[in-house]
């Protein structure tokens, strides 16, 4: 159901109702079938963003921390201080 042609009424209408085209293609991924289309339900937006929220809290979690590395190989981690930081973030401009 994913290559869905658009009518010109469905064209007409999403716009309308402030439904973009990426909607669309949102409501098919994530939403429940019915015997005449697909629907989002609480449930199924529930389902869809908590492990999002699951996600960005884990990497809010790791903010400054530090992966010292050899190539492939992981020597380390550790949340350097404030000034530390500031000497890695210092020679990282220096690589790039």
């Amino acid at each position: 159901m994913m290559n869905l042609k658009i009518t010109d009424h469905a064209r007409t209408r999403l716009p309308q109702r402030n439904i973009k085209e990426e909607d669309v293609a949102i409501i098919l991924n994530l939403g429940t079938e019915t015997r005449d289309g697909v629907v989002m339900t609480n449930s199924d937006v529930r389902g869809a963003v908590e492990p999002l929220k699951q996600q960005i809290e884990r990497i809010e979690r790791l903010t400054n921390t530090y992966l010292v590395t050899d190539g492939e190989v992981l020597i380390t981690a550790y949340r350097p201080g404030r000034r530390k930081l500031k000497r890695v973030m210092h020679s990282a401009r220096g690589t790039m």
